[in-house]
């Protein structure tokens, strides 16, 4: 889970990932941070006013600076 361990101690950044019903709650365990969060299923319709026209965290992160 590349995308979520580069971003999971960035605070600048909300993370959103699905797991499509696998293994959910070990990956739920592996990120607590504030910043992420993992679900069976999300509607990113109903996030993707938070992307900034990005529809997926890998394009997002792709278009993202880091320090």
């Amino acid at each position: 889970m590349p995308i979520l361990e580069v971003y999971k101690d960035d605070v600048r950044a909300l993370v959103i990932a699905t797991t499509g019903g696998w293994q959910t709650n070990n990956v739920r365990t592996r990120y607590l941070q504030v910043n992420v969060v993992i679900g069976d299923f999300i509607d990113f319709n109903s996030v993707n006013q938070n992307t900034n026209g990005y529809p997926n965290s890998a394009q997002r992160a792709a278009h993202t600076s880091r320090p």
